[in-house]
């Protein structure tokens, strides 16, 4: 009874990031927010749809597997959707909207 309810809990919270980056997507206004939406919301709902085939599956095997393709998650898509977001910035010359706080990135890299 207890797993049954977990396993629909992690189901639509993965649904529920899963949706919210496909919103962060369309609604944020440059590149960089959208990756920021994308990569996170897309780290959490996966996780939580894994979490989720973990319990209702319940062998051992599943849930090592599981287990690693979460922690591969956690680990790679934050590193990729930086890497791209410094390529975009710094190859393809992508700005930043123009009200966007925080501007880090100015200075750091040689013009072309």
């Amino acid at each position: 009874m207890i797993a049954e309810w977990l396993v629909v809990f992690f189901l639509l919270s993965g649904t529920f990031f899963m949706f919210a980056g496909t919103v962060g997507l369309l609604r944020m206004p440059d590149l960089y927010c959208r990756m920021h939406a994308a990569s996170k919301c897309v780290t959490l709902g996966i996780s939580g749809l894994l979490l989720a085939a973990i319990i209702e599956l319940a062998t051992p095997g599943i849930a090592v597997k599981g287990f690693f393709a979460i922690v591969f998650q956690f680990l790679t898509t934050p590193v990729s959707a930086h890497m791209i977001a410094r390529a975009a910035y710094y190859h393809l010359r992508v700005e930043f909207q123009e009200n966007t706080f925080g501007h880090e990135w100015k200075g750091w890299f040689p013009e072309a």
